[in-house]
């Protein structure tokens, strides 16, 4: 998923580049009716500011050089989120999560927080891909301090921490959001926080909430039979290691919980 910024929340901000709509492949805003008043504005210009991603897809290399030239015309917000799709295309993640942050605090841009907020979840998503969970902690902040909802950004946040360790703060954040229902993602986070903590029964529960909504989850699979494992029930444990095993057969975690299977220590 990257720069899931909705339609409404883009029509908010001053641009001059006409609608815009959501990408369902990239989820990236890109402009449909784009103004660039250039007669000297070439067919690939063009094509990335009618449809960024169908231009990335075709050649996203091209689709960088034209959206940098929609740039410097006066192409503002669309034509850097378009770049920074280009650029995750063409695996250069580190710099586009660079150019997110760097739009989504830049004052010379007249968007609204929760746009803001958007740009830089996107950014901590590509910080987490990267293993830069103390730059993710920082954009992912921020957005939670821009953002009108707190299942946007928290989440993130938690998985940055969780990325340090500091599994105390993870669970503050999960039972923040524990009533919004926020998903087995953060469940399995609440998981893995509270067996670390010391305590088994919280992991558990937290584990059978986010395997209610998935079922397959390989973290709360791992989790729920690591919980069950210090728990001392060792049958369960074993089943739900079967489970994780016949499902994520190559999951990183596949000899740990094989372990589990075994009765060895973890």
């Amino acid at each position: 998923s990257f720069c899931h910024i909705t339609k409404a929340k883009a029509q908010k901000t001053v641009f001059r580049h006409g609608d815009f709509f959501q990408d369902q492949d990239m989820r990236i805003v890109i402009p449909t009716l784009c103004a660039l008043a250039a007669a000297t504005a070439t067919l690939a210009e063009r094509t990335v500011e009618q449809n960024c991603s169908a231009a990335v897809a075709e050649n996203a290399e091209d689709a960088r050089d034209a959206a940098a030239r929609w740039i410097s015309l006066g192409g503002g917000v669309p034509a850097r989120l378009c770049e920074a799709e280009a650029l995750v295309a063409l695996g250069a993640n580190r710099l586009a999560a660079v150019k997110l942050t760097e739009l989504a605090t830049a004052q010379q841009f007249a968007m609204d927080n929760p746009l803001r907020a958007e740009i830089l979840t996107d950014a901590t998503r590509l910080w987490l891909t990267l293993g830069e969970a103390k730059l993710a902690e920082e954009t992912a902040s921020l957005a939670a301090s821009l953002s009108g909802s707190k299942r946007d950004a928290l989440p993130l946040l938690a998985s940055a921490l969780a990325a340090q360790d500091r599994w105390e703060e993870v669970d503050a954040i999960v039972s923040l959001l524990v009533e919004e229902r926020p998903g087995p993602m953060l469940f399995a986070l609440g998981a893995r926080a509270n067996r670390s903590l010391g305590a088994p029964e919280a992991a558990l529960s937290y584990a059978d909430a986010a395997l209610t909504m998935d079922a397959e989850h390989a973290e709360a699979l791992f989790e729920r039979a690591s919980a069950l494992q210090i728990l001392g029930d060792v049958d369960a444990a074993r089943q739900t290691a079967t489970t994780f095993l016949q499902f994520h057969p190559r999951h990183p975690r596949a000899n740990a919980i094989t372990g589990i299977l075994f009765g060895e220590a973890r």
